[in-house]
Formats: C-alpha cells, sequence, structure tokens
C-alpha cells in the first residue's frame, strides 16, 4: 500500500469517526430533551427509549476505544506523515465521546424516573 493511499484511508476514517462522535452527541441531546420534557410533563416515557439509552451507552465505551486505538495507530504507523493528516477530527471525537456519555447518562437518569411516575 502506498502512503498517499493510506492518508486516503485515514482520512476517510477520520471524518467518518468524527461525523460519528457528532451524531453521537445529537442522539445523546435528543434523548436528554426527551427525558426532560417527559419529567416535566410527568408522564411516563416509553419504555423501549430506556433500552435504547442503555445500549448506545455501551457503543459510547466502543466509539471510545476505537478513537484511542485509531490514534495510537496514526502516530505509530504514520508518523511521517502525522501532519498531512491532521488527527484534529479524531481527537475533537474523543473528546465529544464522553460529554455525549454524560448527556446520555442524565438522560436514562430522567427516561428511568419518568418510568417511576405511573
Amino acid at each position: 500500500m502506498t502512503q498517499s493511499h493510506v492518508n486516503t484511508k485515514a482520512h476517510k476514517v477520520q471524518r467518518i469517526f468524527f461525523l460519528i462522535s457528532i451524531l453521537m452527541v445529537i442522539a445523546s441531546g435528543l434523548l436528554f430533551v426527551i427525558g426532560y420534557i417527559s419529567a416535566k410533563m410527568v408522564t411516563q416515557a416509553p419504555l423501549f427509549l430506556l433500552g435504547f439509552a442503555t445500549t448506545f451507552l455501551y457503543y459510547h465505551i466502543a466509539h471510545f476505544i476505537f478513537g484511542f486505538g485509531s490514534l495510537i495507530y496514526y502516530v505509530s504507523k504514520i508518523r511521517k506523515k502525522l501532519l498531512s493528516i491532521n488527527v484534529v477530527r479524531t481527537i475533537v471525537g474523543i473528546v465529544l465521546t464522553p460529554i455525549s456519555a454524560i448527556i446520555l447518562y442524565a438522560a436514562i437518569l430522567l427516561i428511568a424516573l419518568t418510568n417511576c411516575s405511573t
């Protein structure tokens, strides 16, 4: 594999990782809003949301580990071309994952509390 092919592949992986990180923050925010609205209205949130949110929380762990693994790969294998790769997207994705997990954890608590309302 040539170095330019590795750089192109690394750029695609970084772009996808970053977009998934952004979508995770948005999805966690939406779940938080649903939990907050349900708690304010004192209505029971659908139970499948709680199951989805807890499963989604486990995905955050895998996403975070993949981010660190890819960052280690970029630093160790493509060290010579590291400046041309621009690992900022990967680092931002790694930072956004715990933020999204915290928002999601609050959403899980709110959704679980609404299931105790009846």
